[in-house]
């Protein structure tokens, strides 16, 4: 597997790169499904509608990063046995939300580079923002469990 940063590149709270990046793509996908909706609330539409795309681009090229990095963190941390079963789950839906992105992002650049300018479809767009934030919060929550209740990732193994 790609190795995404060396352990000396490292501050020394993090036991390796993932908490570096996974807060990223939750926080700039929130942000471009409120682009999205004040797109429909207020005049420039178009621009609050390209300013939401590229916040998609950033939030899921990170999350591809997360997740790469995520699989890498999993044999650098204690993982207790009681949470190898979370750490799949976790896994599977890091999966299924990345490729989730993915396709709306794609999505997103097709409508751009066609200039759709359909209110109904960018209306989707912006339910499918929704529906995708909706497997982020559960891949999140699974991720919290593993820190919070197991202390996965609180020490390393380096």
């Amino acid at each position: 597997m790609m190795n995404i940063t060396s352990t000396w590149l490292l501050p020394d709270w993090a036991p390796n790169a993932h908490p570096l990046f996974v807060h990223f793509p939750i926080a700039l996908l929130t942000v471009a499904i409120i682009f999205d909706l004040l797109a429909f609330a207020l005049k420039e539409q178009t621009a609050w509608r390209r300013g939401a795309s590229g916040l998609y681009v950033m939030g899921t090229t990170l999350m591809v990063v997360s997740y790469l990095s995520g699989r890498e963190a999993a044999a650098t941390v204690f993982t207790p046995g009681l949470a190898h079963g979370l750490v799949d789950a976790h896994w599977t839906w890091a999966m299924w939300t990345l490729g989730y992105f993915v396709l709306l992002t794609a999505g997103r650049l097709v409508a751009h580079y066609l200039n759709a300018r359909l209110v109904t479809l960018w209306a989707l767009f912006f339910v499918w923002g929704v529906g995708g934030s909706m497997l982020l919060i559960g891949t999140a929550d699974r991720g919290g469990q593993l820190v919070y209740e197991y202390g996965v990732g609180v020490i390393g193994t380096r």
